[in-house]
């Protein structure tokens, strides 16, 4: 911003060489000072001081030294400026000074500002406008720059026109509007303020306008996008700081910082003011600007030498102490009289209607008339100040300048000048001359040039003649000619005309700046608002009321304020408006009344704007009945913007009866077409509901059943559908039908249909309507396209059973909005706030949005609604002979039991005696029981129903006392009881009451028709309802007139008595005047107003309740344009006053800060709130004084809805002098719960008054007294009222620290069981408690005792414990229980128990999928997975999962063959078999690789054929095998050797017997004798020769003497043995003996061994179950078939199809056969093989999965290319270009090869034509040289960045290890840049290849070797020294201009056919060298 286009040099200034001067007109504060010689020495004017100075108590400004925006801004604005700031006002225009000075008797004094050295002097306007850019300018550098704020900021600040920046913030304001991203508190909140921001300054030149609009453009940008730095516009107005950067430009308004001192002025006289005034207009004039500064430094000159006008004999002299100059003027001169003269000619409406035939309205005639004597004089003074101008100058040169100052020039004076803007005719810089003065825009700029043009024409005479007063014909010439005539309705007769010529002078003469003396805009009447109240006046007769007012003495001026308050009333003394014109008796009526209070000139605004039409609560919805209240409409506005912010909930809690149902239907309309779910907890709430849409929406009413009978009479129909209905009237049946035409998506459910019900409780009809609700349910849940869903009773939707479906509801319905409506948002039963659940279930606040409460759209409790007057207050009706039931009247005779001093105890009867006679009154009542009230008592309570009742057939409600059933009797037997007795005390109002109930006892359907009843009833009975809860919350019911409360409410259940007197309260209609008979009455018996102190309760206020009633106000304000009066005869603007006062109050604490430590999160951002809304109306520098309280109107500061009565005070007097009798200490002593309520009173009322309660506050052994007087001074008036029936010394710290051990204290724990833990956290209850009151009152065991942590409450009554003071619920503001889980389970860290968080993800940052919570995908920020290893599959220590690294070589340095690096596995042997240790076939012990020795066997002495090295057999020297088997294949380990002989006999002994079976010596069946041996057997089998049977042994390897018989018998026992001891080691050998020997079974079986059935099958033992006979025979034939189909199937897997598949869908491949084709992937099935895919799921021939598309999910192929063919790994394309990525995801063509780090497509360098660059980086950024690290061996990155800094330049030195100035680290010039410098220097000088051959002396014989060298150095120079890079940068560019130059001289010589080739060559050439050389000088570019 160029800030010196608004410098001094740009304006209007008086100054010489020196010095610029401005000026101050002395204000009566500097004139009293003066006076009073605090800044004058001998009446000399020796300083100016501040206001800082003046007035000490304005101490905002007290410890700042140095100016800044905020003091200028406070001191400056035009509204509630600051009376207490270090500046002082000056200006720099004359004419500005003089208009100040005329208020304050024309004293001034001209300050000296030095043109060279610095001043206190300050331009107001410029120092604002440099300051709040410069506030704007850091603001704007902290915001991301490629924000769209920004862009639009950078958009403006290139703007060279204001309109474009005026349209430009015009669409961001109507986007914001429109898309809900408007906030709420901005200041420019309509098109019109818009406008007035931006509208042209008149005192700017065309370029200050523009730099103008590019501030207020910023400013107004940030505003709306709510950026504005917050600090520092907290305490700034920002519509105040435009208007008055504006005005003070305007003013020409100069400040001094601090006081001035007398060297820094001089007093300047009128006079030569006036003159510097019209030098400072002739300036604007055109006139010679050179003679005018000859002008300008003489008066400069006569002023420093103290000249002013003096006036000697009747001649005036310019003069100082030592000079006279005549001035041939006498005191008749306009310069001395200008104050004196005034227009006395005048003439009368008549004359002027009569002159102009009504043409040219009177007021418009008398204006002008005044305005052309005014000008007259401005004039006169003008040619008298300029003949003072050539007798003082006495130059003639200049007399010629004068005359011409004369005739272009005017001297304004204040009663022509203005400063508004644009306003009138401009004379100078910053003046104005206007007619308007200001106001409504009467009189055209036309019309006033015209009359401005014929004065300054008019002579000397004829000017004296007009402010003679004799020239009244002159003057009326000059503006009958000037001014525009109107038109005449000629349609009218003259009287008519004249009529409303009178009516239009009544409004025209109407004061309406007095009227609107805090108007915050411009409160002129438009047309159309004229047109209405002219049209209202001349219905009378106005020439008559006129004349009448004027007769009766009342100035002209005045009257029309006494016609206009006559309208608005609707006449005067039983006349209408019109009647009263028109009496006869007119006059007299008037004179007689003219100073009656009822009579009144003053107009209240609120009159003015009745008669405007601007009315409150005018908020109809269209095409509805729906007229929504002030606060209504406020509520669907914030509802809406919740809704446009995109969040999915908004809550509404409102009283019962405040029209809940009207914002909901108001929201449901916005959704008239879709589908809107409204859930409700009865069905006598939906069906109010249908009520409410009917009559209000649909418009129509449901007849009754008793209009229905009537009409059915009348019409004589049997059948209610064949009635003719009456319009607007439908019967039940089609209340469905016409809900759906106005809601035909709407559906309506109970909250009990969202849960399971016991059968048995249901009725037939309540199965169906669940079954239905069900079935709608299970519907919408399906369907999932609700577009609203309302929950009516919000509070109840979070019981148990419906919570989880409210929960589903919301969550399937993603794209509904949700609407929560209640009275009471947190339930009783476990303190949960539903509102926050709700707002929490859609998943759209944050944590701090849920804390500071934002999901509401509108938060008012019942005690809200009374204090500001939008609901009924009902009359209290007490019973003062009850006082007998209060604790303070039992209290007394308690004391008188107790009391032992005679002398006290006569005392107390006398007071006793006192309060009995006083209480009984007229009653002859004596005595009470307590907590029952007698026959006498009810007859008076009858008594005083009777004389106040107002409506003896109306409808009231009786809340009865509590059944505690320790009577016996049932509940309905109860309601029975207390029926009758109610009968009796209403007999002598009607004896036959109908009398309703709603009872536990009854059902639903009971209850139902009892409230139906009750409230449809139209008997002229009483209509009684009695309840005991039922009542207290729930269903509305409309058109009760009273209630009586016949029931004693204890103490502290000021919620109980609420919600009882809430039955009776409803909206009230702000169009609509209550009459006293339809107020509702309660009657509170037991006079439980006074027991709760309930005006305490309705009178308090919360900082939510503060800032709605603070909106509503700035509503109001900007509603109507002015402040409201707390005077004012509206009593409701008059509360808003009140509201604004007592807000102004109370939070003025926190201008500096809010630091009260027991404010919630929610408080504290409604504090800030209230304060940004306070300051954007400047509330802290209003005055608003006191209410002037009308005779017959109540305090309206105050709420006394509980008056208590003269008896009431009498009675709590004398109680107070009992205790005092007694004294206060020890009766508080004796009742816990009368002491508890007592102190909590005290604690509550301090509370209420905002005091804060703390130890320091009451300490202990105070008395109320003490605290009181601790209390801010303000506020002790009020404490002493409230609590005027506490005695002055009650033990106030005593009983505080009482009630904080009661709350521990578990004898006395119920008096807190329902207390609220807020209240009593804000009441200092929690506070630690005094050891010296635990001590004196044994109260050890409290000792060390704390009832609060964390804000929780951790001791005390079990039902609170676990509540959070600052919220009220179990969770705290972040939404943690005490054990910091919030209500999911989830910790303060997002993880719940099991280390589990809300997405699933585990401590460690994995899910269970193996998704990282940082990247979202299967690799952390490391690039590792869950198991720690990376993409390739290696850990941070480069090994794989299974141990191995890149090469293959696990930790202990083996791969996964088992060998090392060099080749030895762990045994030390290669794989040659060649030993480490003795490089040969053997190692040390002599065996090779395999084992074995050089003769072939191995350690254990075996080769490899199985021949033992000692035995050189097949077995050992222990006869076994190799394999551990002996000589019969059996392994004996573990048996005993016993054990093996015994074995042994069984093996031997079926040998041998199978072998004698085969050959015939063993017959089956064959019995042999155990002890029978071969011999005998083969005797008996014939062989009866010896040698046969030696021959037969030899043959079978058996001994003739073998006892076969013996061994037989062995086996044949094993065998039967072996299933008996299976489980044994010789059982299990036994076992495997037969299953070796199973191909003997047929031999075993005829021997007898074995056991065998008939047919064949074993009967037990190893073979059991199976066949003998067959059984070798079908173990061959399954051993032939399997080899059979082994064989067919091997030949069948090589019959292939065309593919390559056979039938099993194998596929061979080089000899192998594969489940899928190697090659492509694909199995036989034409779907692909999942383990023949990539890790991406790409196929062998680079398919994608199944898809047989080339592109995955992400639109890459398997080489990672995007559709457009680049790999989007390194950005290359196909055609080898490098792309680059925009932020719109596109790529774009750099036209480059190589990417930013220099690598081709191939991954190869461009350079260094390797896969590495210059440093070993790969194009991955992984460097070879340094194992594969991403940093290099001196820990830099690829991009030349150092690993820990970022930063290129690590200890000085980069990746090169080159300094900032090219040098190493030994101090040297690299040799690469040193050659660089020189080849470069050498190319563009054409000696490249010489500076090549004195570097490289083989350059001829190597020269693409050494080109590719210098290549590589040039490269690496460039990215070592920055400069080189510059250097290469600077010389292309020159190649390339020379290219350009050479190639258009080229074009040119080419066009010449004259030229020679040769001269064409060179071009070319040369332009082929400069190509050349580009390539040269950048590897790169080639």
């Amino acid at each position: 911003m160029d800030e010196e286009i608004f410098g001094i040099d740009n304006f209007n200034l008086i100054s010489d060489n020196q010095y610029y001067y401005v000026f101050r007109a002395l204000n009566f504060d500097d004139q009293t000072e003066i006076d009073r010689g605090n800044t004058a020495d001998n009446g000399v004017i020796q300083k100016v001081i501040t206001n800082k100075q003046r007035y000490p108590e304005n101490n905002k400004y007290a410890n700042r030294s140095e100016i800044s925006l905020q003091e200028v801004w406070d001191h400056t604005k035009s509204v509630s400026f600051y009376k207490g700031t270090n500046c002082i006002s000056l200006s720099s225009n004359a004419n500005v000074s003089i208009d100040y000075g005329s208020k304050y008797g024309h004293k001034y004094l001209m300050i000296k500002i030095p043109r060279e050295e610095k001043s206190n002097v300050y331009n107001a306007g410029q120092y604002m406008i440099s300051e709040l850019n410069k506030m704007l300018d850091k603001k704007v550098k902290q915001l991301p720059q490629d924000s769209e704020i920004v862009e639009l900021i950078q958009k403006i600040e290139e703007t060279e026109d204001s309109r474009s920046i005026r349209e430009t913030i015009s669409d961001t304001f109507n986007s914001a509007r429109t898309g809900g991203r408007f906030i709420s508190n901005v200041s420019v909140k309509t098109k019109e303020s818009l406008k007035e921001r931006f509208k042209n300054r008149q005192a700017f030149s065309r370029e200050q306008q523009l730099e103008y609009s590019k501030l207020m453009g910023k400013l107004t940008l940030l505003e709306i996008s709510g950026m504005l730095p917050k600090e520092i516009f907290d305490n700034i107005n920002i519509p105040s700081l435009t208007s008055t950067i504006g005005s003070e430009f305007s003013n020409r308004e100069f400040v001094h910082y601090g006081e001035i001192s007398s060297d820094e002025f001089v007093p300047i006289s009128k006079i030569n003011l006036d003159m510097f005034a019209l030098l400072q207009v002739a300036k604007e004039q055109g006139i010679d600007e050179q003679k005018l500064k000859q002008i300008e430094s003489k008066l400069i000159e006569f002023t420093n030498q103290g000249y002013e006008l003096s006036n000697r004999d009747g001649r005036l002299y310019y003069s100082n102490s030592t000079n006279d100059i005549a001035l041939n003027l006498n005191s008749d001169s306009v310069l001395i009289n200008e104050q004196n003269l005034k227009d006395s000619s005048s003439i009368s409406i008549d004359e002027m209607f009569e002159k102009t035939n009504g043409s040219i309205s009177y007021v418009r005639a008398k204006n002008a008339s005044q305005f052309v004597y005014n000008l007259t004089i401005a004039q006169r003074k003008t040619v008298e100040l300029s003949n003072v101008l050539k007798l003082i100058l006495d130059d003639r040169e200049l007399d010629s300048v004068v005359e011409e100052i004369a005739q272009k020039s005017i001297a304004i004076n204040d009663r022509i000048i203005t400063r508004k803007n644009g306003k009138g005719i401009q004379v100078s810089e910053s003046v104005n001359i206007d007619m308007n003065r200001g106001e409504r825009k009467v009189f055209s700029d036309e019309e006033q040039i015209k009359i401005y043009e014929k004065i300054k024409e008019l002579s000397t005479e004829h000017l004296d003649l007009i402010l003679s007063n004799e020239g009244r014909e002159l003057e009326q010439s000059i503006y009958m000619q000037s001014l525009q005539h109107e038109n005449i309705d000629i349609n009218k007769s003259i009287e008519e005309r004249l009529n409303r010529y009178y009516a239009e002078t009544i409004i025209d003469t109407l004061d309406i700046s007095k009227i609107y003396r805090k108007a915050t805009r411009d409160k002129s009447l438009n047309e159309e608002e004229r047109e209405r109240i002219i049209t209202q006046l001349e219905k009378a007769d106005c020439k008559k009321l006129v004349n009448a007012f004027v007769k009766a003495g009342i100035n002209e001026s005045e009257v029309a304020g006494y016609i206009i308050n006559i309208l608005a009333n609707g006449g005067y003394q039983g006349y209408n408006f019109e009647e009263l014109s028109k009496l006869d008796n007119l006059d007299d009526i008037i004179q007689k009344n003219i100073s009656n209070t009822n009579l009144k000139g003053h107009v209240y605004p609120s009159v003015m704007e009745e008669l405007r039409g601007i009315r409150d609560n005018d908020n109809r919805v269209e095409d509805t009945l729906i007229d929504l209240r002030d606060y209504q409409k406020e509520t669907v506005d914030n509802i809406d913007r919740i809704y446009e912010d995109g969040k999915r909930f908004a809550g509404v809690v409102l009283p019962t009866g405040a029209g809940k149902s009207f914002v909901a239907m108001t929201e449901m309309l916005k959704n008239q077409n879709g589908n809107i779910l409204y859930i409700a907890p009865q069905q006598e709430i939906l069906s109010q509901v249908q009520r409410h849409i009917l009559k209000n929406i649909a418009k129509v009413e449901i007849l009754t059943t008793e209009e229905i009978e009537d009409l059915k009479k009348k019409q004589n129909v049997t059948n209610p559908k064949e009635l003719k209905l009456p319009k607007g009237k439908i019967l039940p049946s089609q209340t469905n039908e016409y809900l759906k035409k106005v809601f035909p998506h709407l559906k309506m459910l109970c909250y009990q249909g969202l849960a399971s019900q016991n059968e048995i409780d249901l009725s037939d009809e309540q199965k169906e309507a669940r079954d239905n609700e069900e079935k709608e349910l299970r519907e919408i849940l399906k369907n999932a396209d609700a577009n609203l869903i309302v929950f009516d009773e919000l509070h109840r939707s979070g019981a148990r059973t419906w919570k989880n479906v409210v929960e589903q509801l919301i969550t399937s319905n993603d794209k509904a909005n949700i609407l929560g409506i209640t009275a009471t948002p947190i339930r009783d039963v476990d303190h949960i706030d539903m509102m926050k659940e709700l707002a929490e279930m859609t998943k759209t606040y944050t944590k701090d949005e849920l804390a500071t409460k934002q999901y509401l759209g509108y938060e008012m409790y019942l005690p809200d609604a009374i204090q500001r007057g939008l609901v009924v207050e009902p009359k209290i009706v007490s019973f003062d002979f009850m006082l007998r039931e209060t604790d303070e009247y039992q209290e007394i005779i308690d004391m008188i039991e107790k009391e032992k001093d005679e002398s006290k105890k006569r005392n107390l009867i006398e007071i006793k005696d006192q309060i009995d006679k006083l209480i009984s009154g007229d009653t002859d009542i004596t005595e009470h029981v307590k907590n029952n009230i007698s026959q006498k008592e009810n007859e008076e309570i009858g008594k005083i129903i009777e004389k106040t009742i107002q409506k003896k057939d109306g409808r009231y409600i009786i809340f009865l006392p509590q059944h505690g059933h320790d009577d016996g009797l049932t509940e309905t037997q109860y309601f029975e009881q207390q029926e009758q007795k109610i009968r009796e005390i209403l007999s002598k109002i009607d004896n036959e009451p109908e009398i309703s109930r709603l009872s536990s006892a009854d059902s639903k359907a009971e209850n139902y028709r009892a409230i139906t009843d009750f409230e449809n009833s139209s008997s002229e009975h009483l209509k009684i309802m009695l309840a005991i809860n039922k009542l207290n919350e729930g269903v509305h019911v409309d058109g009760i007139n009273g209630e009586i409360m016949y029931r004693k409410i204890n103490d502290g259940s000021t919620i109980l008595y609420l919600q009882q007197l809430g039955r009776v309260i409803y909206s009230l209609d702000p169009k609509k005047e209550i009459k006293d008979k339809d107020i509702p009455i309660v009657y509170d018996i037991y006079n439980n107003y006074l027991v709760q102190n309930m005006n305490r309760t309705v009178n308090q206020t919360t900082p939510k309740s503060d800032l709605q009633k603070l909106q509503e106000v700035i509503e109001w304000i900007d509603k109507h344009g002015y402040e409201p009066d707390i005077n004012s005869e509206n009593t409701k603007e008059a509360r808003k006053a009140i509201a604004l006062k007592k807000i102004q109050t109370k939070y003025k604490k926190y201008i500096d800060g809010i630091n009260n430590p027991r404010l919630s999160k929610s408080d504290i951002y409604e504090i800030e709130q209230i304060m940004e809304l306070a300051h954007s109306i400047d509330l802290f520098n209003m005055e608003i004084g006191d209410r002037i309280i009308p005779p017959g109107e109540r305090d309206l500061s105050e709420f006394q809805l509980f008056n208590v009565t003269a008896t009431q005070k009498n009675f709590l007097e004398l109680y107070k002098n009992a205790n005092r009798i007694i004294g206060n200490e020890k009766n508080h002593k004796e009742r816990p719960s009368a002491r508890l309520n007592d102190v909590m009173n005290i604690l509550e009322t301090l509370n209420s008054n905002d005091v804060f309660i703390d130890n320091e506050l009451i300490k202990y052994g105070d008395t109320l007294k003490d605290v009181i007087e601790r209390c801010p001074e303000e506020i002790r008036q009020i404490l002493m009222e409230e609590l005027f029936n506490y005695d002055e010394e009650y033990p106030i710290g005593q009983e505080y620290n009482f009630a904080k051990a009661a709350f521990l204290d578990n004898r006395i724990w119920n008096y807190f069981e329902k207390a609220d833990v807020r209240n009593l956290y804000s009441c200092g209850i929690f506070e630690e408690i005094d050891s010296d009151f635990i001590e004196e009152n044994r109260m050890k065991k409290i000792l060390g005792r704390i009832a609060l942590k964390d804000d929780f409450v951790v001791d005390g009554r079990t039902n609170l414990r676990g509540l959070n003071v600052k919220t009220g619920t179990k969770y705290n503001e972040e939404g943690y229980d005490k054990y910091g889980r919030d209500d999911e389970g989830y910790r303060r860290d997002g993880y719940n128990e099991d280390g589990i968080d809300r997405e699933g993800f585990h401590e460690d940052g994995w899910n269970s999928e193996g998704i990282n919570k940082e990247t979202r995908t299967k690799y952390n920020k490391k690039g590792y997975d869950k198991d720690g290893y990376n993409e390739k599959g290696y850990d941070e220590k480069g090994y794989d999962r299974n141990g191995y690294d890149e090469e293959g070589y696990a930790k202990d340095g083996y791969n996964k063959e088992g060998y090392d690096r060099n080749g030895y596995n762990r045994k030390d042997w290669n794989r040659e078999g060649i030993n480490k240790e003795t490089l040969t076939q053997y190692a040390k012990d002599g065996y090779n690789i395999y084992g074995y020795d050089e003769e072939g066997y191995n350690r254990k002495g075996w080769n490899k054929k199985g021949i033992n090295k000692e035995t050189l057999t097949k077995y050992d020297k222990n006869g076994k095998d190799i394999n551990g088997c002996d000589e019969y294949g059996f392994n004996w380990t573990g048996l005993t050797d016993e054990e093996i002989t015994l074995v042994k006999e069984i093996f031997n002994g079926i040998n041998t017997a199978s072998a004698l079976l085969k050959k015939g010596i063993i017959q089956k069946g064959q019995n042999i004798d155990s002890t029978a041996t071969i011999n005998e057997l083969l005797i008996a089998a014939g062989y009866t020769r010896q040698e046969e049977r030696e021959t037969i042994c030899l043959q079978l390897g058996i001994n003739a003497k073998e006892k076969i018989g013996e061994k037989l018998k062995l086996v044949k026992s094993a065998y039967d043995l072996e299933n008996i001891n299976a489980g044994s080691k010789l059982g299990r050998s036994y076992c495997k003996i037969f299953r070796k020997y199973s191909d003997k079974i047929c031999e075993m079986a005829l021997l007898g061994i074995i056991p065998v059935s008939k047919n064949g099958v074993v009967q037990r033992g190893t073979y059991k179950g199976e066949t003998i006979q067959e059984y070798k025979d079908l173990m061959v034939s399954r051993e032939k078939e399997k080899q059979k189909r082994e064989e067919e199937e091997k030949k069948k897997r090589y019959i292939l199809n065309n593919e390559g598949y056979n039938e099993n869908g194998e596929y061979l491949y080089d000899g192998k056969f594969y489940m899928y084709n190697p090659l492509t992937g694909k199995k036989a099935d034409g779907t692909y093989a999942i383990k023949a895919r990539n890790e991406r799921g790409f196929n062998p021939d680079k398919t994608y999965k199944d898809t047989g598309g080339y592109f995955d999910e992400n639109g890459l192929d398997f080489d990672f290319r995007n559709r457009e063919g680049i790999d989007v790994r390194y950005n290359f394309g196909k055609d080898g270009y490098y792309y680059k990525k925009q932020e719109d995801g596109t790529y774009i063509n750099t036209g480059l090869k190589y990417n930013p780090m220099g690598f081709r497509a191939d991954k190869r360098h461009a350079v260094t034509k390797t896969a590495v660059d210059i440093r070993g980086f790969t194009i991955d950024g992984i460097c070879k040289r340094n194992r594969d690290s991403i940093y290099d061996e001196n820990g830099f990155k690829q991009d030349g960045t150092y690993q820990e800094t970022e930063e290129i330049y690590h200890n000085g030195y980069n990746a090169y290890g080159i300094n900032e100035d090219g040098k190493d680290k030994t101090g040297k010039i690299h040799i690469d840049i040193l050659f660089a410098k020189g080849y470069i220097d050498a190319i563009m000088k054409g000696k490249k290849n010489t500076y090549l051959l004195q570097n490289y002396k083989n350059y001829k014989a190597n020269q693409s070797r050494v080109l590719a060298k210098v290549d590589n150095r040039i490269y690496k120079a460039s990215l070592m020294y920055p400069k080189i890079k510059e250097m290469m940068e600077e010389q292309m560019k020159r190649c390339m201009m020379n290219i350009a130059i050479l190639e258009r001289k080229l074009k040119n010589l080419q066009q010449n056919k004259n030229i020679q080739q040769e001269e064409l060559d060179r071009y070319k050439r040369n332009i082929e060298y400069y190509k050349s050389a580009i390539g040269w000088i950048d590897p790169m570019e080639r």
